[in-house]
């Protein structure tokens, strides 16, 4: 497991749970910490949550969106995923844009609505398991609306994810997965977010 957090300013706290089952469970907290990431000043985003790549003509792409409403405050986001590359894109107007680039993985989903609050489910309907090279060809990329405040459960398997969240206000981040690297970028917009990790 390879893990990063990055708290944009002093007053942002990020308390943080950690385990796998290689080795014992680790608890830590990150409170009033003043570290800053430096960010490319040619890019606002930098070089640890960019990747390009692309697709070779082979690969089969998914695209998803669902618009944004006014009285969205709060959104779950649920994310189900094999092996692959997941990345979070800056934001945009709709309430979700993503893409799903794999002609391993294909993905459902879905969007339900409770008063002030949205429900967001990218599931996996075919999963045929992949390694070595082949899990670079399956990419996942996501995009929101940066007015609700989010709450993200991410399920995957062996993969590479690089999350900068420092545009969305997060409250809480779940993620559960196999082999891994982790990336995440946590900003101020919220004073406080609790992260829990499990890996294999």
């Amino acid at each position: 497991l390879g893990f990063m957090i990055f708290p944009l300013e002093n007053r942002n706290i990020v308390k943080a749970s950690l385990s796998n089952n290689l080795s014992a469970n680790y608890e830590f907290s990150i409170l009033d910490c003043g570290y800053k990431y430096s960010v490319n000043e040619d890019d606002s985003r930098d070089d640890d949550f960019y990747y390009d790549y692309s697709d070779n003509g082979d690969v089969q792409i998914q695209e998803f969106s669902e618009s944004f409403k006014e009285n969205t405050e709060e959104v779950k986001v649920v994310i189900n995923y094999g092996a692959g590359l997941l990345f979070l894109n800056p934001p945009v107007d709709e309430l979700v844009k993503a893409s799903n680039h794999s002609n391993h993985i294909v993905q459902d989903f879905s969007v339900k609505y409770e008063e002030n609050r949205a429900d967001i489910v990218f599931d996996v309907e075919d999963n045929i398991t992949v390694s070595g090279k082949d899990v670079n060809s399956n990419r996942f990329e996501l995009a929101l609306n940066e007015k609700p405040i989010y709450d993200f459960e991410i399920n995957f398997g062996a993969s590479d994810m690089k999350f900068d969240l420092s545009d969305y206000k997060v409250s809480d981040v779940e993620v559960n997965g196999g082999a891994c690297d982790i990336n995440m970028k946590f900003g101020d917009l919220q004073e406080y977010a609790e992260l829990k990790i499990n890996t294999g």
